[in-house]
């Protein structure tokens, strides 16, 4: 299988479990991990990547988003022909993408402060925190 779609470490588990049948029947994807195995259209799977302390990257297809929540900046990069991210897309989105863009970042803010939270609170696998 070669996956050419953005993928995280955190879609492993959810592949696995597809692969073997567990449970029998399959499983509704409602987490952050996306099981690899299920065709979704290229660029459609929404990849967060983050250092929680500042940084932040939402990736479809081949398209980065950056987010610095320090100095509150995004950039948009095709690491697919500018490995060294050095050309900013963004100033040439249209006003509805780069609302769209904006969404996912802050859909990524809020898995990532849930995280944060729970990881602080030493709660992370708990019911409740």
């Amino acid at each position: 299988m070669i996956i050419d779609d953005a993928t995280e470490q955190y879609d492993i588990l959810s592949t696995l479990a597809d692969i073997t049948g567990v449970p029998e029947g399959g499983f509704e994807q409602d987490g952050v991990g996306r099981s690899l195995k299920r065709k979704i259209k290229f660029g459609e799977r929404v990849v967060y990547s983050n250092n929680p302390s500042r940084k932040m990257s939402v990736v479809r297809g081949h398209l980065r988003l950056r987010y610095d929540k320090v100095t509150d900046s995004m950039m948009l990069h095709d690491v697919d022909k500018d490995h060294d991210m050095k050309k900013d897309l963004l100033p040439e989105l249209t006003a509805d993408e780069r609302s769209e863009w904006t969404k996912w970042r802050d859909a990524g803010r809020q898995v990532n402060s849930y995280y944060t939270e729970r990881w602080v609170g030493k709660c992370l696998l708990a019911a409740g925190c």
